[in-house]
């Protein structure tokens, strides 16, 4: 479209760029597949997080956005940038709660993060009425019917706790790099708790036995029947979905795993 003479010209006859068009306060974001419909306001106010970044950047050739995220928690997010923590209500399920505290972190919304690590400890705090019986906490794989002999050959090996070896951290990061994944382990479980004996992506060196998902595999105990372990949403999966490693730190969404089978065939 040609500029009219007025705007391209001064009044000394100096030619002049024309006004550049302001970016439409209207943003259109598709969230895993899901489309939202927000303000740039409302997406910048906080302006460290993913979404201001996103929103900065060039749209897609539909004019949105795309962030592949879960889009069944975004909801309560753009409630949370639209009408600020005073007036935000948090989901009642602490599955939900724990989702959306998950989300929130991978969107760099720290306000929101801290609103939610408030709103679980004091669910926590609620969940045990006066007078009533202590629940039991989780309790994770069961055990297999050869256990004995499988503690007995691990503590044979003499492997557990020992130092860290560069070959065994590189298979590590191999694996992590070819399936882009942010998290692998070789993980030996003992009675009380699982070492790792590679890691990436994982500052800690251990675990309690019972929040370990490799433990999992160890059934069926026949080694001739053992396979891949994969479980695709941990918080939708009722073996590990009061995992404090799914509802806490790390936030374990996805996990894959097999169990190690030494040459004597356990």
């Amino acid at each position: 479209m040609a500029a009219c003479l007025d705007c391209v010209t001064g009044s000394c006859g100096t030619r002049r760029a024309p006004p550049t068009a302001p970016k439409q306060q209207r943003v259109e974001l598709n969230v895993g597949g899901k489309r939202f419909t927000s303000s740039r306001r409302t997406l910048s106010q906080c302006p460290s997080s993913v979404l201001a970044t996103l929103i900065s950047g060039q749209p897609e050739a539909d004019g949105s956005y795309f962030i592949d995220r879960d889009p069944n928690f975004f909801g309560f997010v753009l409630s949370f940038l639209r009408d600020g923590a005073e007036h935000f209500v948090a989901p009642d399920d602490a599955r939900e709660c724990a989702s959306l505290l998950r989300e929130a972190t991978q969107l760099g919304i720290a306000e929101l993060v801290v609103l939610l690590g408030r709103e679980m400890a004091e669910q926590a705090e609620g969940t045990q009425q006066p007078g009533a019986p202590e629940t039991r906490g989780y309790v994770g794989a069961p055990i297999p019917g050869n256990e004995t002999e499988r503690i007995a050959l691990l503590n044979s090996l003499d492997v557990l706790y020992t130092r860290r070896e560069h070959h065994y951290d590189c298979i590590a990061d191999v694996v992590a790099a070819l399936l882009d994944m942010p998290i692998v382990l070789v993980s030996l479980v003992s009675t009380s708790e699982q070492w790792f004996k590679a890691k990436c992506g994982l500052a800690a060196d251990t675990t309690s036995r019972n929040s370990s998902f490799c433990a999992f595999t160890f059934k069926p105990e026949d080694p001739k029947m053992a396979s891949m372990l994969v479980i695709e949403d941990a918080l939708r999966d009722p073996r590990v979905a009061d995992n404090p490693l799914v509802i806490g730190e790390p936030y374990i969404q996805f996990y894959a795993g097999c169990p190690l089978v030494t040459s004597c065939g356990m």
